[in-house]
């Protein structure tokens, strides 16, 4: 798929949850802008459209609709959320 300046996340996330086996990991990189991330990474906005379509009120229905349950991050790691069925 390639990478769009300017995602709708509501269009493209399904497709991630299609079909995903269970102990899938869906990897995202949601994050806050500001001037050291916009110095380091030229994807901030993406990161940031990211992070506002997770924290959306819908985004726990598309889960549902999809069978696909949020997992705590295992104890080994600080940075993964792991989905399930």
């Amino acid at each position: 798929m390639p990478l769009r300046r300017t995602p709708d996340y509501t269009q493209i996330f399904p497709r991630f949850l299609r079909g995903l086996p269970d102990g899938s990991v869906v990897m995202c990189h949601p994050g806050f802008v500001d001037a050291e991330l916009q110095r380091l990474d030229p994807l901030t906005t993406l990161r940031e459209r990211e992070y506002l379509f997770l924290i959306d009120d819908s985004f726990p229905g598309l889960l549902d609709a999809h069978g696909v349950t949020l997992l705590p991050r295992p104890p080994t790691s600080s940075y993964s959320v792991t989905f399930g069925r």
